[in-house]
């Protein structure tokens, strides 16, 4: 598996390994009293927020949407269609069908 895995998502997989032991081992210490390392435990967990980013977050249902701005799964549906669905990311899983679409919010 690892012979078809491009060479800068293995760097950007063992850059998250070390970023999440860093993050560990810091946090550690922190909790130890060695209060001095703020700055740098905060540095490199806004570093590994960034590495990391929104491909983690779960794709949302078209009604877990709805619920979350407070609107009809049917009124997502059509600002979707129109263009009107702001700072929400529409993804395909499929050709047709509710189970086909999921949000990124």
């Amino acid at each position: 598996m690892l012979g078809n895995t491009p060479p800068l998502a293995l760097l950007f997989a063992e850059a998250e390994k070390r970023l999440i032991e860093r993050v560990s081992g810091l946090g550690a210490r922190l909790d130890a009293g060695e209060n001095l390392l703020w700055s740098e435990y905060c540095q490199a967990l806004e570093t590994l927020k960034r590495l990391v980013g929104e491909a983690r977050e779960p794709l949302l249902t078209t009604k877990q949407l709805s619920e979350k701005l407070a609107l009809t799964p049917r009124t997502i549906r059509r600002l979707s269609k129109t263009k009107k669905l702001q700072n929400v990311e529409e993804v395909r899983l499929g050709a047709r069908g509710t189970g086909a679409i999921r949000w990124r919010a």
